[in-house]
């Protein structure tokens, strides 16, 4: 015989998932004593705890599967394995619409008074990301209002609005007390996948397999061996602070094409053995203001062809011998 009830308590002291519910029919509706009548009540700490159906998803065994609990409130399926009715099990959940608060003084409400809330009555209880409705209360609006823009080298770069659509029921919702959820959604021609930190950190893929992650907050990428990337098209690149660079051995980076390094403020290159710049082309040294070299060692300008060297005032100052060698020295 199957029976109806509500969860007034999950917090299984020995974590096995167990529940206290009060069972219609079975137990009464009052959960303190009164002055009337001190025998027909029972506190929620005096229900039987309830063994879960916990499903096919999870071994219940060392610690393989997965894990949920039901929260207060919800309305669930029961049966008895014993003929004295103590010894209930949860075979689930039950969706419901609530249409009012309970009186939650009395049994078969939530004692912690936390389920359900006054903002989801009169609705079905299952996610309204998966029924594709209010969402002005879903993170779909969140998103939205939160959506970044931002300028890369006189790029403009905006993020793109998630394309969530759903239709019912082709969305597979898992959403958690604290806000955390984790969208499947095979809807046609609107597929995605997401998971959606509370906090606002995100990914998302879209249904034409764009991936947008979005991080509020630090980001801590660690890889132990060997990190390869290929990127197809075009990347953007902005960092809005200090950016540090440290590569520990060799490293190479070709410029198949024209590559422009700019510095708005001052440009260090610095070699602490060498610095070789080497072209099979023209180098041009371009500078509207002075330019200095300066060396505590030898400084040797050598050419196989022409070195000319124009100014308008020239001083050559050595505080030692001064020699000019050639077929012929012209001086004009």
């Amino acid at each position: 015989m199957f029976y109806i009830g509500i969860v007034e308590d999950n917090k299984d002291p020995k974590k096995m998932g167990r529940l206290k519910i009060r069972i219609f029919g079975v137990h009464t509706e009052n959960r303190n004593k009164s002055v009337d009548d001190l025998s027909k009540h029972i506190p929620t700490n005096d229900l039987p705890w309830a063994m879960p159906n916990m499903g096919m998803t999870n071994s219940s065994m060392d610690g393989i599967g997965d894990f949920s609990t039901i929260v207060r409130g919800s309305k669930v399926l029961c049966c008895f394995i014993d003929q004295e009715k103590q010894h209930p099990i949860c075979l689930g959940v039950l969706p419901s619409i609530v249409k009012e608060l309970p009186d939650f003084e009395k049994g078969f409400s939530d004692p912690s008074q936390q389920h359900p809330i006054d903002d989801y009555l009169d609705e079905s209880s299952i996610p309204r990301l998966a029924r594709n409705e209010k969402l002005d209360k879903t993170i779909v609006d969140t998103k939205k209002e939160n959506v970044e823009e931002f300028e890369v080298c006189g790029a403009n770069i905006k993020e793109p609005e998630t394309e969530y659509d759903a239709v019912y029921p082709n969305n597979r919702v898992i959403e958690t007390q604290s806000g955390h959820i984790i969208e499947l959604d095979d809807t046609k021609g609107k597929e995605r996948i997401q998971i959606y930190h509370k906090m606002g950190t995100f990914f998302e893929i879209f249904p034409d397999g764009r991936l947008v992650s979005k991080i509020n907050g630090a980001r801590y990428d660690i890889v132990l061996g060997k990190d390869n990337v290929y990127i197809a098209s075009d990347k953007n690149v902005r960092i809005g602070g200090k950016c540090n660079i440290e590569i520990v051995e060799e490293a190479k980076v070709i410029f198949n094409a024209k590559a422009t390094v700019t510095a708005k403020g001052i440009l260090d290159i610095v070699g602490e053995d060498k610095i070789n710049i080497k072209s099979t082309g023209d180098v041009t040294l371009d500078s509207s203001g002075n330019t200095i070299i300066k060396s505590t060692g030898n400084v040797k300008l050598e050419s196989s062809g022409l070195l000319e060297i124009k100014c308008n005032t020239c001083t050559l100052d050595a505080t030692g011998t001064v020699t000019m060698t050639g077929s012929i020295i012209a001086l004009n």
